[in-house]
């Protein structure tokens, strides 16, 4: 047994000790979430792709500069995959339940409906362009709800590969980066109110840095209704996960039957990593969690995803990002422009 696991630890360590330092790295350029660490967090780009955007864009620049060993792959892939697990159960610190009845009815049915325009219409406009399953479900809960975190979470519950989650996430990311400084160039051309404002951005931006990034051009209220719709939409992660992994898996089971397989196990209705990740959410609502203690677990998340986005870049093949690149930035920009469209009717009607 012990000699078993010093074999597992000796053809682990070293690509888990590469994508911890391609991790630190990216933590160093960008910063954590809430913490001004970031040798040049204060530059606005640098901080709008943020720490797990970096850790990608690191790991395809070492992956392509210096190449990936057979010593290094068990470690790289367990960080790709096991670890990045890990820190979706501890991303459930960053939900408070609450937050969907306190945010009030407005909020609420306006992040309802871009969760379901974004999740639904991008996959199904990804399927109409030859998308591969993995790869638009990640791009639309990317879109949909919360960038980077959502596309990994969702690229794990539709079995995307390391490929597909790299592009999601880096699409997301850099028409995140756009749209914030689109909407901070239009905000006074386009006379709108505070309100206004925070409620457009906070429901339509995919990340929650590039919301707070793009709201604090504005006044503290645009601040804190950006914040408030932005969170109601992250706290839709849950459900959304669940009620996905829930059709993929009656999907499965009805092609098995369609073309006479056998039945074969199943995988679990909630993957134990989403029961996790639903655990923690709860236990934070409940108050669970010390404020110091749930800081703490949120920057232990970020640094484990960031972990994960440094295996995702070291094992991303550059000639299958080619061939759909362009397919996925296309879909990313088609699910964030209709978000826009959903978001700006919707205030419009409501007279907000």
């Amino acid at each position: 047994c012990v000699s078993a696991l010093s074999k597992s630890l000796s053809s682990t360590l070293p690509g888990l000790s590469l994508t911890a330092l391609i991790a630190l790295g990216a933590v160093l350029l960008a910063g954590l979430p809430g913490v001004k660490t970031g040798l040049f967090s204060g530059l606005p780009f640098i901080k709008i792709l943020g720490a797990l955007g970096w850790a990608l864009v690191l790991g395809i620049a070492w992956r392509s500069a210096v190449g990936l060993p057979w010593s290094l792959k068990a470690g790289v892939s367990y960080s790709a995959r096991t670890v990045l697990r890990l820190g979706i159960v501890l991303l459930g610190v960053r939900l408070n339940f609450a937050n969907l009845v306190a945010s009030g009815v407005l909020i609420l049915t306006l992040d309802v409906l871009i969760v379901i325009v974004g999740i639904v219409a991008v996959e199904r406009i990804g399927k109409a362009l030859g998308i591969s399953k993995g790869l638009r479900l990640a791009l639309a809960f990317g879109t949909g709800i919360c960038g980077a975190s959502a596309a990994v979470a969702a690229g794990s519950v539709a079995g995307a590969s390391d490929e597909e989650v790299s592009i999601a996430v880096g699409t997301v990311s850099l028409l995140g980066t756009l749209g914030v400084l689109g909407y901070i160039a239009l905000r006074e051309p386009l006379g709108l109110s505070a309100e206004h404002y925070g409620l457009l951005i906070g429901s339509t931006l995919q990340e929650v840095g590039q919301v707070i990034a793009a709201a604090s051009a504005g006044t503290d209220s645009a601040l804190d209704t950006a914040t408030l719709t932005k969170l109601t939409r992250v706290a839709l992660l849950a459900p959304a996960l669940l009620i996905a992994s829930s059709v993929l898996r009656w999907r499965d089971a009805r092609t098995s039957v369609a073309v006479g397989e056998l039945p074969t196990a199943r995988p679990p209705l909630v993957p134990l990593f989403l029961l996790g990740f639903l655990i923690v959410g709860a236990l934070n609502s409940v108050g669970a969690f010390a404020a110091s203690v749930s800081s703490v677990l949120q920057q232990l998340s970020v640094l484990l995803t960031t972990m994960a986005m440094a295996g995702i870049g070291l094992g991303m093949d550059l000639k299958a990002v080619q061939r759909v690149g362009l397919r996925a930035m296309l879909l990313g920009a088609i699910g964030f422009g209709l978000l826009i469209a959903v978001a700006g009717g919707f205030t419009a009607l409501t007279g907000v």
